[in-house]
């Protein structure tokens, strides 16, 4: 049932595990607290999170993950989350008594399914009106329809009370075995029994319909003692759904408060840390030759003066220790203020280039800056493509205040390193020849950018980049 290879939190490079256990214990001590709502946008660590808290809790307590990504296909969210609850009970309750509780479990389970899904409301309204809901178009005659749903209604609540009765023991046969799993685990973990867990995952890139039947069946099925769900989202992005279905001017937020009753943002305003954890892996990299410590102090013997102290927004390895691929990756993220998905998109592009231009090493710098102007300002990143526009990189400087680089013997923004990549792009081949000629400079920006367009295709090879950009753009 472990869903990680490592161990728990072993790649945790952003404090998550801190996070975890204080949540468990807000949990636990919250008798009334049922179903807490971890909030983050896509990108963040979500499942990381949640897969880790899972296995690492399951050393000592009953604990379910039910990735609903998964089970989107699955025509009721009911029956997908009792199916991955019963084969996940069969850990924490004895073999010899797990398949004659979980037999009585799924009969329940069956019952509630017969006696109170959109389906069966479907099926009355035919059966004591004749008419088919599922065939019903908009030009049918509003006043039949609200006949029919009258005629319907008053059967239904005529057999309500025998449906009530059914979602009830239902739910008092998921408590008690809630209960029997979670006593188990403390017998064998030699600790005091504490509720089960259910983590729901990735309930925001699921169907609209299918995303809200779930908390809905949460809601009226799941609520029982012993028992607390967790479950990841991105509200923002489930409040879009919400409004799929009900409409526009629906408010979302208020609907939302009736299935969660706490929420916890997970934080992710930290890009230099997250990136620093992340496994970047671009294959063969070339990277401009920036510097990430002040290194004046090597020079400051010899008395050699062509060194400079780093610029105040400098990008430097700092207290996460950046490397040079991260902190260029950093640097422009940061220049351009990228949201958690819209870094997480701009990545998966440039993994997509780097694997285009094997086995020559990807240009970072060059691939990753045309990758994020041509998301963030497409007008301006035509412009600049088309004819090197002064007018459009003074509009960029405006609108996206750069962050620096540090060369040792300079600083340089980011759109002044990346204007040097453009101002060669439109050169011609002589004029190529001519810098590289006049070039007696080594291991600067200036000499790095020239050498790159150096030779007969050079130039060709680099603008192929624009076409692999256009083409990754479309990668969600």
């Amino acid at each position: 049932m472990a869903l990680l290879q490592e161990e728990p939190w072993f790649k945790d490079k952003m404090d998550r595990e801190g996070v975890a256990k204080f949540l468990t214990n807000y949990l636990d001590t919250n008798e009334d607290l049922k179903v807490l709502n971890v909030n983050a946008p896509w990108g963040a660590g979500k499942t990381f999170f949640l897969q880790n808290w899972h296995d690492a809790l399951l050393q000592e307590r009953a604990v379910i993950y039910f990735n609903a990504w998964t089970h989107d296909y699955a025509g009721d969210a009911f029956v997908a989350l009792t199916a991955a609850i019963n084969d996940a009970l069969l850990e924490f309750i004895p073999t010899g008594k797990a398949e004659e509780a979980l037999r009585d479990f799924r009969s329940k389970a069956t019952s509630v399914i017969l006696a109170a899904t959109p389906a069966l409301a479907k099926g009355v309204i035919k059966k004591f009106t004749g008419v088919d809901v599922a065939a019903i178009t908009e030009k049918i005659d509003s006043e039949a329809l609200a006949d029919a749903a009258e005629k319907a209604l008053d059967n239904l609540l005529q057999s309500n009370k025998e449906t009530m009765q059914v979602v009830e023991n239902f739910k008092v046969r998921f408590a008690a075995l809630a209960l029997e799993a979670a006593a188990n685990q403390a017998v064998k973990y030699e600790t005091e029994s504490r509720p089960l867990y259910i983590f729901i995952d990735e309930l925001d890139r699921c169907r609209p319909t299918f995303s809200i039947e779930l908390l809905e069946r949460i809601k009226h099925f799941f609520d029982v003692e012993n028992c607390k769900f967790i479950i990841a989202c991105d509200v923002a992005q489930l409040r879009h759904s919400i409004g799929a279905i009900y409409g526009v001017g629906f408010e979302g937020d208020k609907y939302l408060k009736r299935f969660f009753d706490a929420e916890y943002s997970l934080s992710f305003d930290n890009t230099e840390k997250w990136l620093q954890a992340q496994e970047l892996n671009f294959g063969s990299v070339s990277l401009p030759p920036i510097r990430l410590h002040d290194i004046r102090h090597r020079y400051s013997a010899s008395g050699d003066r062509n060194f400079v102290a780093p610029a105040s927004d400098a990008v430097l390895a700092g207290q996460y220790n950046l490397n040079e691929l991260q902190a260029i990756l950093y640097s422009i993220s940061s220049t351009f203020k990228l949201k958690p998905r819209e870094l997480e998109k701009c990545l998966r592009q440039l993994k997509a280039i780097s694997s285009s231009v094997k086995p020559a090493a990807v240009e970072i710098f060059f691939a990753f800056y045309l990758i994020v102007l041509r998301d963030e300002a497409p007008h301006l990143y035509r412009r600049v493509v088309a004819h090197n526009d002064p007018d459009a990189w003074q509009e960029i400087c405006k609108t996206y205040p750069a962050r620096s680089l540090y060369y040792g013997g300079s600083n340089e923004e980011v759109h002044s390193t990346a204007k040097r990549y453009f101002t060669c792009l439109h050169s011609t081949a002589e004029s190529m020849r001519e810098m590289i000629h006049a070039d007696n400079q080594h291991n600067t920006l200036h000499s790095h950018v020239i050498w790159l367009f150096n030779g007969p295709n050079c130039i060709a090879m680099m603008k192929q980049y624009l076409a692999l950009v256009d083409l990754s753009h479309s990668l969600e």
